[in-house]
């Protein structure tokens, strides 16, 4: 669905941000962004959604060029940034401004959706808080019912409770007809719905893998104090002990801790061994 080949590109001509970058992401699955400032998440994205142009190499949404920006092209994806500005209007004038771009546009699921996230439908846009803006900009990437959802930071400014929200719903809407792909610092949020964990380091793809073929491997636990077995792989100082990566001899699987395995992979990349 998302094909990156051979992507080059830099901010300026004598650095490289990517150089000769690929990736692949198919439908039906929920990806995590992830790697540390500067890593290339918020370019890549912006390559992906046509907003940048490659120094060379391609980026195809459902085969569609991405810097050309086609009507095709841009009637299958939806890009929630990080940042963003919004007319001064109220959603009805919103959803008529904008909704005609997307033919699979569900109003009825754009309002269950602002309700789940208790937001009124009477307010101006412009008014609402940081957090709300960004409430009412997920719902209505959701509602236009793309192929490709893309999020930037999008738990950035929830609260607490509609970050439990915003998982549900991406976990009850992902279908075999649709991806999203989340590129994030808050990794706690969304390490319950992501299927694939991709990580960038220094422009390159330094992981890229599914979290059960993650959790097929590895065991995660915590202990109180660095209890090193020969089966462990790495452990890190928590507040209270440690949290350690033991290799799977078992067979069972424990819950996944995205935060201890993107830094195993950042600080002890020999980890990436057992997935050759």
């Amino acid at each position: 669905m998302i094909e990156i080949s051979d992507l080059t590109f830099g901010y300026s001509k004598k650095e490289k941000l990517f150089d000769k970058l690929n990736l692949n992401m198919s439908l039906g699955r929920v990806y995590g962004l992830l790697g540390r400032n500067g890593a290339g998440k918020t370019s890549l994205i912006m390559q992906t959604a046509g907003l940048l142009f490659p120094d060379s190499g391609k980026v195809f949404i459902d085969k569609n060029i991405s810097f050309r920006r086609s009507k095709e092209f841009l009637s299958t994806f939806f890009f929630v940034p990080e940042e963003f500005k919004i007319p001064n209007v109220k959603k009805d004038s919103f959803v008529k401004i904008y909704s005609p771009f997307y033919e699979n546009f569900d109003s009825n699921l754009f309002d269950e959706l602002l309700e789940k996230f208790s937001l009124s439908g009477d307010k101006k846009i412009s008014d609402m808080s940081y957090g709300q803006k960004k409430k009412f900009m997920i719902s209505f990437g959701l509602a236009c019912k793309t192929k490709v959802l893309i999020m930037d930071e999008p738990t950035n400014g929830l609260d607490i409770p509609s970050k439990m929200i915003f998982r549900n719903i991406i976990d009850s809407l992902k279908n075999e007809n649709n991806l999203f792909i989340i590129s994030t610092h808050q990794i706690r949020d969304i390490e319950q719905i992501i299927d694939n964990i991709v990580i960038l380091e220094s422009g390159s793809i330094k992981f890229n893998n599914t979290v059960d073929e993650v959790l097929k491997r590895f065991n995660f636990r915590t202990s109180e104090k660095n209890q090193i077995t020969e089966n462990t792989v790495f452990s890190q100082e928590i507040p209270g002990g440690y949290s350690v990566i033991d290799k799977n001899k078992s067979g069972m699987k424990t819950e996944f801790d995205a935060e201890v395995f993107f830094n195993s992979v950042i600080s002890s990349p020999s980890i990436l061994k057992y997935f050759d």
